[in-house]
């Protein structure tokens, strides 16, 4: 893989696009820590972005959100490239990588998420599940209503729940779409839904939560020994995991390591999912 990195980032200028953003895509998949190779395929792509379809595009997303790479002129230039062209050809496996790329980025489009709340009702009966999931994931995250879709959603959810109940990151996801949908923007026909299982997204959502590591128990020993009352992986009401909590206060730290954050030239940038824990946090009255 070194090899190919270093070929790659001398000759990516007379690459076929396709091949770039499958390049990208295989890198990421592997879990192969390349970061000039996804700057250089990222300066490639907005110099020569014309010459990459609707798959390339998502493709593109997908594998620098799955890397944990930040490219805030990377994730414009797709959803400007998206929105000129339209989303005609994406199918509903392209909708939902691309809207769950942005939502894991912590990019928000609001045009861009309009134009999927459009396209996807009119292809719900092709999504899958974890599609759902992921899609419904990525709008709560960025805090984007859809109503077109939420109601498609909520018509399409019952016939994949059998699956969905085995998929613990897809179950996951469902909790945080329960909680947006509860603490910030209810939806009349989604609420409901979700809330008749929610005791099985809730399982999979505690299941899922990080454990403290010893840096972090190493932080709440010396708020101890500075004499801050507090709780460790206090669970509030609403299910979510606080790291360091004061609950009489509502004060809370978050311990924030390494898997919070995307790695880009500029610095790490918190990803999609702690902003939205922040925000709902915020919303609940818990200072951080």
């Amino acid at each position: 893989p070194r090899r190919l990195d270093g070929e790659y980032r001398t000759s990516h200028t007379t690459t076929l696009t396709t091949r770039r953003a499958n390049v990208a895509w295989a890198f990421a998949a592997a879990d192969v820590h390349a970061p000039e190779l996804f700057d250089a395929i990222a300066e490639t792509a907005l110099s020569q972005g014309e010459r990459f379809n609707s798959q390339d595009l998502a493709n593109l997303a997908q594998a620098f959100s799955n890397a944990r790479r930040s490219s805030p002129k990377l994730f414009d230039f797709i959803a400007k490239t998206c929105l000129q062209r339209g989303l005609g050809a994406f199918n509903s496996q392209d909708l939902a990588n691309t809207a769950f790329a942005f939502g894991t980025a912590g990019h928000a489009s609001r045009e861009l998420f309009d134009a999927i709340g459009e396209a996807a009702p009119r292809s719900i009966g092709s999504f899958t599940g974890q599609g759902l999931a992921n899609t419904l994931w990525a709008y709560c995250v960025l805090g984007v209503d859809a109503p077109a879709f939420f109601t498609a959603a909520a018509e399409a959810l019952p016939a994949h729940i059998d699956r969905l109940r085995e998929d613990f990151a897809a179950s996951s996801q469902l909790y945080q779409v329960f909680l947006y949908l509860q603490i910030e923007s209810p939806h009349q026909k989604l609420l409901p839904v979700l809330a008749e299982h929610r005791q099985i997204w809730l399982d999979a959502f505690w299941n899922d939560s990080i454990r403290p590591s010893q840096s972090q128990l190493g932080v709440s020993h010396a708020l101890n020994v500075l004499g801050w009352d507090h709780e460790d992986e206090l669970r509030t009401e609403d299910g979510l995991s606080l790291d360091i909590a004061n609950s009489s206060t509502k004060t809370v730290v978050e311990f924030d390591g390494p898997t919070h954050y995307l790695q880009g030239p500029d610095g790490p940038s918190l990803d999609g999912r702690t902003h939205f824990k922040r925000r709902l946090l915020a919303r609940l009255g818990w200072t951080c």
